[in-house]
């Protein structure tokens, strides 16, 4: 099943919790702030997925302090 990753980086603190949790999602770019893997975007990051992995990336989304990470 394919989901989307959207990462609000306006919105993001750069505390790591989740590309501490999911590395295979999301990382830290020069700032610290969140990036989803190969996402694109303008003021946001990205990404479409199909890898069986949601749950992984979706409890990433959850420990997130400030809910700028949404998967639909």
């Amino acid at each position: 099943m394919s989901y989307k990753i959207e990462v609000d980086r306006e919105a993001c603190i750069a505390c790591g919790v989740c590309y501490g949790t999911d590395p295979a999602h999301y990382e830290g770019d020069s700032e610290s702030k969140s990036q989803v893997i190969g996402g694109k975007g303008n003021g946001k990051s990205i990404g479409s997925f199909d890898d069986g992995a949601k749950t992984d990336a979706q409890r990433a989304a959850d420990s997130c302090p400030v809910t700028a990470i949404t998967i639909s």
